[in-house]
């Protein structure tokens, strides 16, 4: 899973555009995109799409599928260095929320379509939206827990297949930490996730399987 982003979105004169009697939801960055994809994409939040886009994920009622919620996750990242800075401000920390919320609290048939390319494919575009509003350190905090995360929810499900990839994304994590691959997550701190988590009891019961 990806641990981090090195591009880095440089948004410190978005401020012009504060005044403007047109809300704005991205912006034309010097190497990027047409100026018809800019106007398209505002046309789109104007009209609330982002807003329906979070509506749906928040919808308890009707859940949205897991597929559908991924393919959210790549629309609304895939866009994260154009986002005006306002705006990112305002709405991506709602919409993190709620695909975090919707990933924690998923149950039963959701559960059973998660797979370890579909966790990379959100992890992937998580990172590059929380960049816009968070440090490098708290960055690293959030994509290293998440990934972790989703793989031990991943384990817990009732598949075989999916407890066999479970576990070898959380001992692939583990191994990372050896060489020192991550950035927040050490080995004092696996240590007390896998005693917190029972990790061991889980792995050994007779209900586990793996």
């Amino acid at each position: 899973m990806n641990s981090g982003i090195d591009e880095v979105v440089d948004d410190f004169n978005d401020g012009i555009y504060d005044n403007l009697e047109v809300e704005k939801f991205v912006i034309k960055r010097p190497e990027m995109q047409s100026l018809f994809f800019i106007k398209l994409v505002n046309k789109f939040g104007t009209e609330n799409g982002f807003g329906m886009i979070l509506q749906r994920i928040q919808d308890k009622e009707n859940p949205v599928s897991f597929i559908k919620l991924r393919y959210f996750v790549q629309i609304v990242g895939q866009l994260y260095q154009m986002y005006y800075r306002k705006f990112a401000l305002e709405y991506i920390p709602a919409f993190v929320a709620a695909v975090i919320e919707y990933l924690e609290n998923a149950e039963g048939a959701v559960v059973k379509t998660f797979n370890k390319s579909n966790m990379d494919s959100i992890s992937t575009c998580l990172g590059k939206l929380v960049e816009r509003y968070m440090l490098e350190e708290e960055k690293n905090e959030f994509i290293e827990k998440f990934n972790l995360q989703m793989a031990w929810k991943i384990f817990q499900a009732e598949s075989l297949q999916q407890r066999i990839d479970g576990l070898k994304m959380i001992v692939d994590m583990i191994r990372s930490i050896k060489f020192k691959r991550y950035k927040f997550l050490t080995k004092d701190f696996i240590k007390e996730w896998i005693k917190e988590n029972k990790v061991f009891e889980v792995l050994y019961s007779h209900d586990s399987h793996v």
